[in-house]
This record gives structure tokens, sequence and C-alpha cells, in this order.
């Protein structure tokens, strides 16, 4: 890989971030997540000021945090500027288990401009790496609901 590609994660929770960090960290795929950057925000304020200092390539939000700018806030404020519109998003859903809750809780995500959304534990990092392989660092061009996972 020629150029060093850097993902945001944004998450309140330390617990989850430091998780993650173990997944990205993991010498059992190396070849996945080597030439790769992984930084964290613990809320939305922090991931805005990261955003606009920082050369991100792609975004893993969380979408339950509640302090200050939800991840809905966040992907909606990300779209809206238009330095940024272009990243691809992933939104991360941790709390809910019932699939009777599940499309009350996607649709805002997608309306707001996640681009996929995923259940938090059951998909590694490596997964959302791969969809942002496979988008090419851009948003999809199919903006279907859900179209980013019917890859994975």
């Amino acid at each position: 890989m020629s150029e060093k590609k850097t993902i945001l994660l944004v998450d309140e929770r330390e617990n989850i971030r430091k998780a993650r960090r173990h997944q990205w960290l993991t010498p059992h795929f190396p070849h996945l997540t080597e030439g790769y950057e992984f930084v964290e925000a613990e809320n939305g304020h922090v991931a805005q000021r990261l955003l606009i200092e920082t050369s991100i390539d792609a975004i893993i939000v969380e979408s339950h945090f509640q302090r200050e700018i939800s991840g809905t806030e966040l992907i909606r404020w990300v779209r809206q500027q238009p330095q940024l519109a272009h990243l691809p998003i992933i939104a991360l859903m941790m709390y809910s288990n019932l699939a009777s809750e599940a499309p009350a809780q996607v649709q805002p995500l997608l309306e707001a401009g996640a681009d996929d959304v995923q259940h938090g534990l059951s998909h590694p990092v490596y997964d959302q790496l791969r969809a942002f392989q496979r988008w090419n660092w851009q948003r999809p061009e199919r903006q279907r609901p859900g179209c980013a996972s019917d890859y994975l």
C-alpha cells in the first residue's frame, strides 16, 4: 500500500474503543491492517475537531452515544460539510439484539447519511476495513439502504 489510510472510530465508551484497538493491533490479520492508522474520538465534539484538523479517510461511528452530539447528528454534520461529505461512514449499533427494533434504529442512521449500519459486536474491524477497500475509500455509488452489507 503506497498511501497510509486513517480511520476515525467514534465511541464514548473506553472499553469498546479498547476492544476495537485490540482487534486492530492483533497479529492474527496483519496483512489486513498494516498501512492503516486508527484514531479515536470519545465524543462527537472531539470527532468534529479531528475531522477538521486531521486527514481522515473513513469513519466508524457508534450510533447510540448520547453525550453532546449523537452518532446520528455527527453523521448528518459530516454530510453537510463539503470537504467531508465524500467520506464513507459505517454506523455501529451496539444495544439492540431484537430484530423487530432494528429497522427503527437503522433507518434514521441511513437517512442521516451512513453508508452502512452494522451490529458492532458481530462485525470485527477488519470487516469494516474490507468494506472501505471495496468502496475505494469513497461513499459507495449505490445508496440503497444497507447496500454495503450485501457484500459482507
